[in-house]
């Protein structure tokens, strides 16, 4: 049995964070693995990149991020966004 768990493991397919993939004043568009989706950004929606207090304006492609919608799926009620590792940056 254990052979077959081991299978199980490497057959799983490895979690892929929802990134930013495009950004503009009014809209963010995220991807994960199961797609794509655009939310509408208002002017009560809560942005924090780095755990601080941010604008559209500091949102940028390739950025991890949360979403969080509110009754209207299409709009972001809260976007909490992380700098993406900077490759070969890790010393």
């Amino acid at each position: 049995m254990a052979t077959t768990d081991a299978a199980e493991t490497a057959a799983s397919p490895t979690p892929q964070p929802t990134v930013i993939t495009n950004v503009s004043p009014t809209s963010v568009t995220v991807t994960d693995a199961k797609g794509t989706k655009a939310y509408i950004i208002s002017q009560f929606t809560e942005i924090k990149v780095n755990g601080l207090r941010a604008t559209a304006a500091d949102l940028k492609q390739g950025m991890t991020v949360t979403v969080t919608m509110g009754t209207d799926a299409t709009r972001a009620s809260r976007i909490e966004a992380a700098d993406a590792p900077a490759p070969g940056k890790k010393k």
